[in-house]
């Protein structure tokens, strides 16, 4: 992944554990072993958008492909 250490810095940010997210890339970002709030995965995206100069398009967030660790690296990944 080309830009691990940028997501790495976004999620360090939100206060997340990404040594966690590492060992458990496809749990759900929601979940109570993260630790996020649905408005940290909005501070991720807004962040991602932002520092990345990507654009996300909202229905890929809608039908779930941003709710893990692993969907929001490859998603980073591939635009």
């Amino acid at each position: 992944m080309k830009e691990e250490k940028r997501i790495k810095n976004i999620f360090d940010r939100v206060g997340c554990d990404y040594g966690y997210l590492k060992k458990h890339p496809d749990e759900n970002l929601l979940s109570r072993n993260t630790g996020l709030l649905a408005r940290d995965l909005l501070i991720i995206y807004v962040i991602l958008t932002k520092e990345l100069g990507i654009c996300i398009p909202k229905e890929l967030v809608l039908s779930g492909e941003f709710a893990t660790y692993r969907a929001i690296a490859d998603l980073v990944d591939s635009l």
